[in-house]
């Protein structure tokens, strides 16, 4: 039996269950997911890793300004998209470290409270003497007529899905008045 179950591995969660074991409690986390969570994966990381490409890409657009040329300057979808994956990785290693070093055991599956000090997670029971729900939230979606709802966290994270929004604004972009070297 656990001292502690925590159902949900994002910062809340991860986090909760690090200090908890840190402070000598038998620890058991439970994803249904990724570690980390909806910032790690599709929100405030991947959006962070993404904007600094086009933060590069427009500098480099606009270098000359400055007296920075740099001539036809490009974007490599696949390559911005292959480092965001690469940041996400290594942030989601690194927190899996974490939790291996501090004992604490990975329930990967959907967190299901079906008594006091129980949670079924796929096809096994772990008992703990306490329950900590950190699910996070997720965004609220207003539909209009004729309109669809998509979350937030899962319009852009791939460059199939982002190709088209991304072109629309790079377009935008190379009509931005720049000094030409």
């Amino acid at each position: 039996m656990y001292q502690l179950a925590v159902i949900g591995a994002g910062p809340g969660g991860y986090e909760a269950a690090i200090r908890a074991a840190q402070l000598g409690l038998r620890v058991a986390l439970i994803e249904k997911d990724a570690l980390g969570g909806t910032c790690l994966n599709r929100g405030c990381i991947p959006t962070k890793a993404l904007l600094h490409t086009a933060e590069v890409y427009r500098a480099a657009k606009e270098g000359a300004a400055l007296g920075v040329c740099a001539r036809e300057v490009t974007l490599d979808e696949r390559a911005m998209f292959a480092r965001k994956e690469e940041v996400v990785r290594g942030l989601r290693a690194g927190i899996a470290q974490l939790v291996r070093a501090n004992r604490i055991d990975l329930y990967e599956g959907e967190g299901r409270i079906e008594a006091a000090g129980r949670v079924a997670v796929g096809g096994s029971t772990v008992e703990a003497e306490r329950i900590l729900v950190a699910t996070g939230s997720v965004p609220r979606c207003r539909r209009s007529r004729g309109s669809t709802c998509a979350s937030p966290a899962t319009i852009c994270w791939t460059a199939a899905t982002c190709r088209s929004a991304w072109r629309s604004s790079a377009a935008a972009s190379s009509a931005w008045s720049s000094p030409r070297c």
